[in-house]
């Protein structure tokens, strides 16, 4: 508990380091801390580096407290708070490490938090290192621990309820900039629209939730899952459609997880920029970095909307300083990122056509509220009327080419209309319009270009277009529910809004509670190893604060194998090889460590399980649960057992 305090303390008093806005500066200045700490550790261990500037941070935060004033906002603050004792509590009833990819999430934070230098040694391949993965989510994630003052094992769920906690302070932030404030007091439409930027769901839901009281059931575990699993895929059978309230309530500590309200900071960097001030643009090139370094398909997002802020700026003051300006933030960012892809070494990536098309009904089922809301941001275009007008012919045209662009791809027919409105009101100046234009491209994109897979292009460019058009449709939303707005007196567009509203609550309110069945009430993420052997239990607390190489079962993935590893921060010889194969692309070294490891609980032969044993430098061979179960072997006799509780036995090779 008093860590927990010190974490929130701490996080308001680094905030003073940098002298932007409350809410802005609370974020930005963690990611400086931790990116500074990401930098330092290439040269010296990870932990002595963040303390030492986390050390650093405070001293000039309360400088600059006792110097200019204690700056803080007590609305942000409230939203950060409540968002963070809200997802804090639902990680109490279900805290394990463990479903989904939870467990390889606690095995990256654990390395590199005790990484001697980066990049941190790879924990399920023995002697790789994490080069082939962006893993500057990771670093967060084991900074807010280190602030936190507690064990890894409670400091992985403080960092999932960290991640949603930012991403609607920004949001809130944002939106009040965007959508403003009545007579200075926060009104309830931004506390809705603030909501809807976090928590929305998608018409799937809705649509399922019908079909299963049709049928007379009612919503099952599998309601939360279902409304990302929307389009079809040939190769999959579905792509990955996730939202942003879903990467909460799923809660996997994975990249595009970590990255949300990364996103949401360049928005609102890219606003300033866009609108105010120039100086906000060269905030811009840290943030693209640490982007690209925690999730690298966000990054040349971000830069095409900077290029098209910095176009607008150019533009719109004809000053060529501005061009030079723009071309210095987008190079630099660049660079940046040249030079952290130099140290990788990641399989290619390469693009590729496809000639698979979204079909119109999926699309409308996962992102028809937004678009629909999106549409009516245009309104003001819809009421001037476009009669005897270029804007008028353009939008004719517009709708013309949907049509005919319905039979090339069906979605077109939405999106090329939003996209050429987009596009007119962003030569006008106008911030909203140019994230719908990115969004809408980034969407027709999808349909002919795909990266690596169909399935992980929708996945990451699907989830990035979602946070770009969730924020115009907010100001809809928040302009809606105005008091005294002038679209109260058009009922109909403002029962539609409401009606849009309801739809989208449909998912949270239903999917939170299937998700969250259970009611553990704690942090421990370790408690699944108990539960399943509390022998291994012990056992892995043994092996914690001793190093070396060790072997473990290497048979599963996405289930209870690599736990060792994972909890004790030493790498295993081989362990979730499905993910391994995708990372590094070596099928045949991967099959021979699986073999060797196979090899050391089966064999009889004690020279040949000697040599594998040496050849990798095995310090430490793990005899538990899974092993038993894997191996159907109770001891090993070629080598002398160090510890034991129960069945679990480890043996040392020294």
């Amino acid at each position: 508990m008093y860590g927990l305090l010190i974490y929130l303390i701490s996080g308001v008093i680094i905030a003073q380091v940098f002298r932007m806005e409350y809410w802005i500066s609370r974020f930005f200045s963690l990611l400086a801390l931790c990116l500074i700490s990401f930098i330092l550790s290439f040269f010296f261990p990870f932990k002595p580096v963040f303390y030492s500037v986390f050390f650093v941070f405070l001293v000039l935060g309360l400088i600059q407290l006792k110097r200019k004033g204690f700056n803080f906002d007590y609305c942000s603050e409230t939203a950060f708070l409540l968002t963070f004792l809200f997802f804090l509590f639902l990680r109490s009833l279900a805290p394990e490490a463990f479903g989904a990819e939870k467990l390889m999430d606690f095995a990256f934070l654990n390395t590199v938090l005790e990484a001697e230098r980066f990049h941190p040694p790879d924990p399920f391949f023995a002697h790789g290192t994490l080069n082939f993965y962006y893993y500057f989510g990771y670093v967060i994630g084991a900074g807010i621990t280190l602030m936190s003052f507690v064990p890894l094992e409670i400091g992985f769920n403080v960092a999932i309820a960290t991640i949603p906690s930012y991403f609607l302070m920004l949001g809130y932030g944002l939106l009040r900039e965007l959508a403003g404030k009545d007579n200075g007091n926060v009104n309830g439409g931004l506390i809705v629209g603030t909501i809807f930027i976090a928590c929305s769901g998608n018409l799937y839901a809705v649509y399922e939730l019908i079909t299963d009281f049709a049928k007379g059931k009612l919503p099952t575990f599998l309601f939360y899952w279902n409304a990302t699993r929307v389009i079809d895929d040939i190769t999959y059978g579905k792509t990955i459609n996730e939202f942003p309230y879903f990467s909460f309530i799923h809660a996997d500590y994975h990249a595009h997880f970590v990255a949300l309200p990364i996103k949401l900071l360049a928005l609102i960097l890219l606003w300033r920029y866009f609108k105010k001030d120039v100086s906000y643009g060269f905030y811009l090139i840290p943030i693209i970095f640490i982007l690209f370094a925690t999730n690298s398909w966000d990054a040349p997002v971000f830069l095409f909307i900077t290029i098209l802020a910095f176009i607008y700026r150019y533009k719109s003051i004809r000053d060529k300083n501005e061009l030079l300006k723009g071309g210095v933030i987008v190079f630099v960012s660049i660079l940046s990122i040249l030079a952290l892809y130099s140290t990788m070494e990641t399989p290619s990536a390469r693009p590729f056509l496809t000639g698979e098309r979204t079909d119109i009904w999926q699309f409308i089922l996962f992102f028809g509220i937004l678009i629909f809301l999106d549409y009516l941001y245009f309104k003001d275009s819809f009421e001037e009327g476009f009669k005897g007008s270029i804007s008028y012919r353009l939008g004719l045209v517009s709708v013309v080419a949907g049509i005919v662009g319905f039979f090339v791809s069906p979605i077109m027919l939405l999106i090329v209309p939003l996209l050429v409105l987009s596009f007119r009101k962003y030569l006008k100046g106008d911030f909203g319009s140019m994230l719908i234009l990115s969004a809408s491209l980034l969407i027709l994109a999808c349909e002919f270009v795909a990266i690596e897979s169909r399935l992980n292009t929708f996945f990451k460019f699907y989830l990035a277009s979602w946070v770009l058009l969730s924020i115009p449709a907010a100001v809809v939303v928040v302009e809606t529910l105005r008091s005294g707005d002038k679209m109260n007196k058009m009922n109909k567009t403002r029962y539609f809004v409401i009606a849009l509203l309801i739809l989208s609550f449909v998912y949270p309110l239903i999917a939170t509670p299937m998700k969250y069945h259970k009611a553990e009430f704690s942090l421990d993420s370790s408690r699944f190893i108990k539960e399943i052997s509390i022998d291994d239990y012990n056992a892995i607390q043994f092996l914690k604060g001793k190093r070396g190489i060790i072997i473990e079962s290497a048979e599963g993935c996405y289930s209870y194998e690599g736990r060792v590893s994972a909890f004790t921060a030493n790498p295993t010889l081989v362990a979730w090889s499905c993910h391994e194969v995708q990372w590094r692309a070596n099928p045949d070294e991967l099959a021979r460590r699986m073999a060797e490891v196979r090899a050391i609980y089966k064999s009889k032969d004690c020279e040949v399980i000697r040599e594998i044993v040496k050849r990798y430098n095995v310090s430490y061979i793990f005899l538990g649960y899974q092993e038993r179960k894997d191996y159907g072997v109770s001891s090993l006799r070629c080598f002398k057992e160090v510890y034991r509780s129960g069945k679990t036995i480890v043996y040392t090779t020294r």
